[in-house]
C-alpha cells in the first residue's frame, strides 16, 4: 500500500534526524571537553568517517567541528 510505505519513509526520517541530532550532540560535548581528533570522535559518536562527520557537522551548525572546537579554547 502507498499510504503505508510512505508513512513507513516519513517515520524512518524522523528518525534518522533524532539520531543524527544525538549524535552532534555528543560530538560537540567531547570538542568541548577533550583534546580527541577529530577522527576519533567522528567514529565514537557513529559517523563512517572523518569527512562524513565534518560535512554533517557543517551542513547542521554553520561551522566545522574544528572551528567549533577553537571558540571553546579561546
Amino acid at each position: 500500500d502507498l499510504h503505508r510505505v510512505d508513512r513507513r519513509q516519513r517515520q524512518m526520517c524522523i528518525r534518522d534526524r533524532y539520531l543524527l541530532a544525538r549524535r552532534l550532540s555528543r560530538a560537540r560535548h567531547l570538542l568541548r571537553t577533550t583534546a580527541q581528533p577529530l577522527g576519533e570522535i567522528a567514529l565514537a559518536c557513529g559517523f563512517a568517517s572523518a569527512s562524513h562527520f565534518s560535512n554533517r557537522f557543517r551542513h547542521a551548525l554553520g561551522g566545522t567541528p574544528g572551528d567549533y572546537r577553537l571558540a571553546f579554547l579561546r
